[in-house]
């Protein structure tokens, strides 16, 4: 798709915008968190959004400061109960390891792990357990390596809960989030440093987006999101 420069001049005003309505009081009402220093014990909502930030990973084309780099939002649907923080769990792991096959986010940084390292690990994109204990070890290995490396970046929560819409509310922000900060296919605004991990990613939606999401990076955002979102952040 070809943008002319009106359409890229609004794009970056609003991922402006957008960074500067995650600086809202209400946006910055959990704070932003260090994931090593996150536990079971902290003050955490039982459902919203989760914005995940990299060290290195900066603004350059829309301002300063960390850029987002995951999108991730819990109980997106009617029969999930997972509150935030066993969603954050799922992710983080421990420094034993992780279950990948629980976390996509865990998935795609294991992925580009193994390609920059050149690590031998053919079973990562398989469904289902092993029984091998050599592929167990293989595995585990990763495991311990994506927890250091997800628990290096920092989260940012807003709680989206208690009121009637609210599931597709969650869907709703993630879903525009996501496309209004990919740059797949779109002008290269706040693009991924040269040593960003997911460069080394197999899947052309990390590599070409910029972003640790695997949907919703080639859709376009709504125009009217931002409105919304920030409604949504004064109420």
């Amino acid at each position: 798709m070809l943008f002319n420069n009106r359409q890229i001049e609004q794009r970056i005003a609003d991922r402006k915008r957008f960074y500067s309505l995650l600086q809202l009081p209400a946006a910055q009402s959990y704070g932003l968190r260090h994931l090593s220093a996150c536990n079971r014990g902290m003050k955490w909502p039982d459902r919203g959004i989760c914005f995940f930030f990299q060290a290195g990973e900066l603004r350059t084309t829309s301002g300063s400061g960390l850029r987002v780099v995951h999108v991730g939002a819990n109980a997106i649907r009617s029969n999930t109960r997972a509150n935030i923080w066993k969603r954050l769990s799922q992710h983080l792991g421990s420094s034993k390891g992780g279950n990948h096959r629980g976390s996509v986010f865990r998935n795609l940084v294991g992925n580009a792990l193994i390609a920059r390292n050149g690590l031998n690990c053919g079973t990562w994109d398989e469904i289902g357990n092993l029984t091998k204990r050599d592929e167990i070890e293989d595995e585990r290995v990763i495991e311990q390596a994506v927890s250091q490396e997800i628990r290096r970046m920092l989260v940012l929560v807003i709680p989206v809960q208690h009121f009637v819409d609210e599931i597709h509310m969650r869907k709703y922000i993630k879903q525009n989030s996501v496309a209004l900060l990919s740059n797949f296919r779109c002008p290269q605004i706040d693009p991924p440093s040269q040593t960003w991990l997911g460069t080394y990613s197999s899947h052309e939606n990390v590599v070409q987006s910029g972003l640790w999401n695997r949907e919703g990076v080639k859709e376009a955002y709504d125009i009217d999101f931002l409105d919304a979102f920030e409604s949504f952040l004064e109420q």
